[in-house]
């Protein structure tokens, strides 16, 4: 159950925000592993994979979500060298990538979207938390969604 939780959440978020918000990002970690991530996207301002959040954590069986790349120019995470603008809206903010590590259970890697700064979509990730774990991008509709399995 627990690992199915996230996906559940997960499902529900997307079903919520897409409506309101045709540029959400959904995170799902459905290892066992905490995991440190570092998003890139860009704006009217801002070309692919120019802003740069700060380094955040998704906990072990958790979903975070983002609204659309503007929701990063307060709090936690933020954007290093923004913020995003509001200028062009959905029809020019966009996700482009991820960096990723699982801290002391080691392993990392990148995956985004094609024609990005990091183009390849999947990446698998051995012994990672005792076994191997599959990152993946891909689109939802609209959205952008980050699985972790």
């Amino acid at each position: 159950m627990k690992k199915l939780f996230p996906k559940l959440f997960t499902a529900f978020l997307l079903m919520a925000a897409a409506p309101q918000a045709k540029a959400a990002l959904f995170i799902n970690n459905n290892t066992g592993c905490d995991i440190t991530m570092e998003l890139y996207a860009h704006d009217f301002n801002h070309g692919t994979c120019v802003l740069h959040s700060g380094w955040f954590v998704v906990p072990a069986y958790n979903s975070v979500a983002y609204n659309n790349v503007t929701t990063l120019n307060s709090g936690t995470p933020s954007w290093l060298n923004g913020p995003a603008v509001l200028t062009g809206g959905t029809t020019v903010w966009g996700w482009d990538a991820t960096k990723f590590y699982f801290g002391l259970a080691g392993g990392s890697g990148v995956v985004g979207a094609a024609g990005s700064c990091i183009p390849n979509a999947s990446t698998v990730i051995p012994n990672t938390c005792g076994s191997s774990v599959t990152v993946t991008w891909g689109p939802f509709g609209s959205n952008t969604v980050i699985d972790i399995n």
